[in-house]
């Protein structure tokens, strides 16, 4: 629920604390999660065919963490893991927790220089990494002059196996007595670092704390102890994260696999394992939709499909849906990392189009360009208040300074409005913003026109750039599905009935086979946009 105080002109929400103590421990809630659930099923690797009990996990955990203390990891030791979700990342992620060291997690799609980027950012003492990333890791170390510690989840010559972790047996009276390290300040020890997305360029390590984990992320992506889950997202993502953790923690079964999302596999997946919960991108979602076999899926004991990330029409969300079993649910979140959670979720009373209300302990306003607070409906960037502050972005405090205002708000760099009722609705983000001949325009408003008019729900709006003119011209970037009728003419025609004069698409449209994409899901708008500048340059020779 949003409440709104006219005076200061700011939205705030429900009051209430968090389930989970924040002066706990990641670790210690994790040990007594394994504990409780012991003889449960709390994980299952459809790649590898494996089957663990929360026991079985929590032994594993506690080797892990003897092993990773013998070899002088210690509270505060920065520790990459650069991993799929594969049935031995439990057990080391948990063990690090159990002894306070910070996570980095990486993509194992880094290319070299964002390897390079991070590694050199973080300078990690202990790296987990797969075998096909072996040779970028040692390269990158190389450069940097690192001697971090390589540890590889495969059983590999000349380097040393995570498999060393879990040969030494250990008694029942060892894991009844074993203590995680007491960590006295959860509000200012770094549990994680995040990667920020990387859509606009080399990547931020978004420093999340304990108490951040345990009051904002567990309450994130609700789940219950007969709930079973899937997550395509590596725990490089947020979404992973939050799966691996308050998976295990709520004592739910999670499903894992180290394959890439497909509408195929995914349907298998929910129909195999009977997925009652899952998360989807938006883009994933209309994938799905445009599938042959979409009507044809057994959906049947889906109860809850969350999705955010980008933009998500009400039209594509309300399809899907419909694909569900009565009263399931296809939940729009909002968020970013460095909050480790969302601020708003469309859950109780779904309003079309928007991403929903402000979640427990979190206040919002609406600023112009001048700062000035806005009323409802009015557009301006997004700004954030949480109960926990924010530890910044690793080694940059000139970023770190320019997320957060003297009073503490955070600034989002997202577009939108509240409306009268406290329903939050995304415009676009400011950073991307379009200039024709500095009239500012929103991606995002160009997308919603394009997938309302047409049809076409995989599109990018960029701008290309005049440089004769020293103007932006907007564009979009489209993928055009094999039965699609429209031309390019026809479609530009369509459009240019629906935009404003401003708003008209100059720079072209440009048919692709498919959006790059991070691993998560979200179209690399940078990327994008240097494909549309391309193709707009080749167009006028």
């Amino acid at each position: 629920m949003s409440f709104y105080d006219e005076k200061l002109k700011i939205w705030s929400s429900d009051q209430f604390p968090p389930i989970y103590n924040p002066k706990a421990s990641v670790g210690q809630l994790l040990l007594h999660s394994l504990k409780r659930n012991s003889s449960k099923i709390a994980e299952i690797s459809d790649t590898y065919s494996t089957k663990y009990t929360f026991n079985d996990i929590l032994t594993r955990s506690i080797q892990a963490a003897n092993h990773l203390k013998a070899c002088g990891v210690k509270k505060g030791d920065i520790c990459s893991v650069i991993s799929r979700n594969n049935p031995d990342l439990a057990p080391v992620m948990f063990g690090c927790f159990f002894l306070g060291a910070t996570i980095n997690t990486l993509d194992v799609s880094f290319d070299q220089k964002d390897l390079d980027h991070m590694l050199g950012l973080t300078e990690p003492k202990f790296i987990f990494a797969e075998e096909d990333v072996l040779v970028k890791v040692k390269v990158a170390l190389e450069r940097l002059e690192l001697s971090s510690r390589i540890f590889c989840f495969s059983n590999l010559e000349n380097i040393e196996s995570i498999q060393n972790f879990f040969k030494n047996p250990i008694s029942q009276e060892e894991i009844d007595d074993f203590v995680p390290t007491q960590i006295s300040d959860t509000e200012n020890h770094i549990g994680i670092i995040i990667c920020s997305s990387g859509t606009t360029g080399l990547s931020k390590g978004v420093c999340l704390s304990e108490a951040v984990l345990v009051a904002q992320l567990l309450r994130a992506f609700p789940s219950i102890s007969n709930d079973t889950i899937l997550a395509f997202s590596s725990v490089y993502w947020i979404t992973g994260m939050v799966t691996l953790l308050q998976g295990t923690i709520d004592g739910a079964v999670r499903i894992n696999t180290c394959e890439p999302f497909t509408p195929e596999y995914f349907f298998k997946l929910v129909q195999k394992y009977e997925i009652t919960r899952t998360f989807l991108t938006p883009a994933q979602i209309v994938s799905c939709l445009e599938h042959k076999d979409m009507s044809k899926a057994n959906l049947s004991t889906l109860k809850m499909c969350m999705t955010g990330g980008s933009l998500i029409l009400e039209d594509i969300r309300s399809r899907f849906e419909s694909f569900l079993p009565k009263n399931a649910k296809v939940v729009t979140l909002y968020g970013m990392s460095e909050l480790g959670a969302c601020l708003t979720w469309n859950f109780k009373k779904i309003k079309p189009n928007s991403v929903g209300v402000l979640i427990n302990q979190h206040s919002a306003k609406i600023i112009d360009e001048e700062g000035n607070s806005l009323s409802p409906n009015e557009k301006g960037e997004i700004c954030i208040k949480c109960p926990y502050k924010f530890l910044g972005y690793f080694n940059n405090p000139e970023e770190t300074k320019g997320l957060t205002d003297s009073q503490g708000w955070m600034h989002s760099g997202d577009l939108g409005y509240f409306d009268n009722d406290g329903y939050l609705f995304i415009s676009g983000r400011k950073k991307e913003v379009i200039k024709y001949k500095n009239y500012q325009i929103a991606p995002g408003y160009i997308e919603s026109v394009v997938q309302e008019k047409t049809g076409l729900a995989q599109i990018c709006a960029v701008a290309v750039e005049d440089l004769k003119n020293g103007t932006d011209l907007p564009s979009v970037v489209i993928v055009r599905p094999s039965n699609f009728e429209l031309s390019e003419k026809q479609i530009i025609e369509i459009l240019n009935e629906n935009l404003t004069e401003m708003k008209t698409l100059r720079g072209g449209i440009y048919f692709v086979d498919s959006l790059p994409m991070t691993p998560s899901g979200k179209v690399q708008r940078r990327i994008v946009k240097e494909i549309a500048n391309n193709l707009y340059k080749m167009n006028k020779k």
